[in-house]
């Protein structure tokens, strides 16, 4: 049977291992083999028999349904979020088989794989086990690829890979951990993860001993503010990856700077902040993921933008947005959605503005500092729209913005003046 996989961010075409800290990895879409066999569902809140035939009678548990997977089969998985073991054991990941596809986001009565939208039914691999909120306790790994496996529509977080367990994929890695295996990456985003040991973002080394290592092929893809004692975004052991239109801190950038351990300059790699929304949320305010306000966007000065390579782009982003003809590092495409907004402070009586107003910026963009001062005798209240700090920012900006600064008298001589403090 000839096997075809065509590849949009995160390609397993040998064994790709993921092994996630601290932070996130976030999968984008990947297309499947081109063959069919036997459709598993997995669904965390159905009561039927749960024998993974349907929707009504899905599998509760996905260990059940990877379990019963075999080449050439699929496994669904409605929206929620699943974890590897009910019980402690921080050895227990969910490990995928080979030759079958794992496809997430799906609504829970889709007939066609085409039908679900992982965007809107955000589908999570969580390694949260143990005691809630610490990452001492979380799963090592949270997914161990196969030979010809798919992992496509997840989000997958709160693997904590800070222990020495044995070779390869169990040595190291806190964003990808590649062993013996030679992945296609292309249009992902590495940031905030952390390792024990070495690569922060990426590790690259082999499952035994006498193993040639890893030799992953990296396109389009960012690599900045990644943790390890030794290689913070990539460390290699035994192996030689191909960078190729990516932005690495550290990296020295394509040409005469490049630094050699990282592996091969492919050609087209930038060393430059790539200027996130607000890299310290990475899931934004309303702290879901693959949503509108995600922190790891680029803002409208980002060197990322325009730089990537067209040829290994996806059609589409991580959030769903169209890729241009110059489409940009990392797995946000940036967009103006639709033009710019204008940030407008006003100054109330008893006070004025310090800093830029009006301001011009372009939609998911912060806007510039601005300060309520009060006159002498004043004091500054609140803004009309509720901000109680004088000083501000507005960030990812989606929408025109027009406050004005309310200011009273220090001594409040009046009820008209009293109201304002209420």
């Amino acid at each position: 049977m000839a096997h075809q996989i065509r590849y949009l961010s995160l390609t397993l075409r040998f064994a790709l291992r993921l092994a996630l800290f601290a932070g996130v990895a976030v999968c984008a879409q990947l297309a499947g083999p081109a063959w069919a066999g036997v459709i598993h569902y997995v669904k965390g809140d159905v009561t039927g028999t749960n024998n993974g035939h349907s929707w009504a009678n899905a599998y509760t548990d996905l260990q059940a349904g990877l379990a019963a997977a075999e080449w050439g089969d699929e496994i669904w998985v409605a929206r929620g979020t699943y974890k590897p073991t009910t019980g402690t054991l921080r050895t227990v990941s969910f490990a995928l088989e080979a030759g079958t596809g794992l496809y997430g986001g799906f609504a829970g009565a889709e007939t066609e794989r085409g039908q679900r939208n992982w965007e809107t039914n955000a589908t999570t691999l969580s390694g949260n086990i143990g005691t809630v909120g610490s990452a001492s306790y979380n799963s090592y790994h949270v997914v161990i690829g196969a030979h010809l496996s798919v992992l496509d529509g997840f989000t997958i977080t709160g693997g904590n890979a800070n222990n020495n367990i044995g070779w390869g994929y169990f040595y190291s890695g806190g964003g990808m951990s590649n062993s013996s295996s030679s992945p296609t990456v292309t249009n992902c985003t590495f940031s905030g993860n952390t390792a024990g040991n070495f690569g922060g973002g990426m590790y690259n080394g082999r499952a035994m001993y006498y193993d040639s290592g890893s030799s992953p092929t990296v396109a389009n893809c960012i690599f900045w503010d990644d943790t390890a004692p030794s290689g913070a975004e990539i460390y290699n052991n035994i192996g030689t990856p191909t960078f190729s239109h990516c932005d690495i801190k550290g990296s020295g950038g394509s040409g005469p700077l490049w630094n050699p351990a990282l592996g091969v300059d492919g050609g087209g790699n930038i060393m430059a902040n790539p200027r996130f929304v607000a890299s310290a949320t990475p899931a934004g305010p309303d702290g879901l993921w693959r949503t509108g306000d995600d922190g790891l966007r680029l803002q409208s000065d980002s060197p990322c933008i325009g730089a990537a390579d067209p040829a290994v782009a996806p059609e589409t982003d991580i959030l769903g947005l169209p890729r241009g003809s110059a489409p940009d590092i990392g797995a946000y495409e940036f967009s103006t959605g639709g033009g710019s907004y204008t940030l407008t402070y006003n100054a109330g009586s008893g006070g004025s503005i310090t800093g830029t107003t009006p301001q011009t910026v372009a939609s998911g963009a912060n806007g510039s500092e601005v300060t309520a001062v009060p006159n002498t005798g004043y004091r500054f209240v609140r803004w009309s729209d509720g901000v109680m700090t004088a000083s501000r920012t507005d960030t990812n900006v989606t929408a025109d913005i027009t406050v004005t600064a309310m200011f009273a008298h220090s001594n409040p001589a009046t009820a008209k003046d009293w109201a304002l403090y209420e």
